[in-house]
């Protein structure tokens, strides 16, 4: 009987070393089943991050790039605006000294005229058509406010429409193949 008892105790032994070895792989498991959840959790909270600041990096980018064409037209209206100014002193000059201009040879010398015309015909097509644009603009917005103030006239409420249509109506459209205003 010995034999069997020591023979059980063994199979006993066996078996509760068996299921310790089964509890402690179930707990390891565990262990790392949730680790891995973790580390799942953490990667997606990291995409996320990443993620948003990519998109914030490409909102900022694209307002960039709208500011530098906006900073660019302003700047090619500028440039169109100090040509323009400079042709308009040639201009002075020539109407100041007409008379020297025409009685007088100077054979070498360019008449002031002729100056303008040339300065005029420096200006960047870009920067002319960033100072009409922006020259347009700025008619509209003083039209839109007269005709905002027009509500302000003390007449009747159709004498004010008519008065603020009419006024409406002198806005300049956008030239062909661009956006409004």
């Amino acid at each position: 009987m010995t034999d069997l008892n020591t023979q059980m105790t063994t199979e006993a032994m066996m078996q509760a070393e068996i299921e310790r070895l089964r509890a402690l792989i179930v707990t390891q498991s565990e262990v790392h089943r949730d680790h891995v959840r973790g580390l799942t959790a953490q990667h997606e909270k990291e995409r996320e991050f990443y993620g948003n600041a990519a998109q914030d990096f490409r909102i900022r980018a694209e307002k960039a790039e709208r500011e530098l064409a906006e900073h660019r037209a302003q700047t090619d209206a500028l440039i169109a605006a100090a040509y323009e100014d400079a042709a308009k002193e040639a201009d002075k000059a020539h109407e100041q000294n007409e008379y020297q201009w025409k009685t007088r040879a100077y054979p070498r010398a360019i008449s002031c005229e002729t100056v303008a015309e040339r300065i005029r015909d420096c200006v960047p097509a870009d920067a002319k058509a960033a100072l009409e644009t922006r020259d347009r603009a700025m008619r509209n917005e003083g039209i839109k406010q007269a005709a905002t103030a027009a509500w302000d006239v003390p007449t009747g409420y159709c004498t004010a429409k008519r008065i603020n249509m009419t006024i409406l109506s002198l806005i300049e459209k956008e030239p062909e193949g661009k956006g409004d205003e």
